[in-house]
């Protein structure tokens, strides 16, 4: 049997390791033991039905809710939203680590996340028209 130098062995470790990363890249993944996560590089859309709620698409089949620590001004009306978690982290597991950015009047409204909820299949049926992403 060949043995392998120390830089193939380390070269093919990671790339099992990128692999590995690579199928893990999906929306809800439990990051740690038993906590559900959105990885906001897979948003697709979002709705805000008021000053305080908005709803996230991720990948395409999650839907999550969150509830913002403040009212976060013009929400409903504005398209040009997003999400950002911690240091360019794109897993947000605890609702501290996210903050809503609201695009408004030009001026961006950093509104963070009190509260984060990813909805079942019977919940996502029964949000109103202007609530779902």
């Amino acid at each position: 049997m060949r043995r392998q130098s120390a830089p193939a062995r380390r070269a093919l470790r990671f790339s099992v390791l990128g692999s590995l990363a690579l199928g893990l890249g999906i929306a809800g993944v439990a990051h740690a033991a038993g906590e559900q996560c959105i990885n906001t590089r897979l948003l697709e859309t979002f709705a805000a039905p008021d000053t305080h709620t908005v709803y996230v698409r991720v990948a395409v089949n999650e839907v999550w809710r969150l509830d913002l620590m403040t009212n976060c001004l013009e929400l409903p009306y504005r398209l040009n939203i997003g999400l950002e978690g911690q240091r360019g982290d794109p897993w947000i597991c605890h609702p501290v680590e996210a903050t809503v950015i609201n695009h408004g009047s030009g001026i961006p409204h950093r509104c963070p996340v009190s509260a984060m909820h990813k909805l079942t299949p019977q919940e996502i049926a029964a949000l109103p028209k202007n609530a779902v992403p």
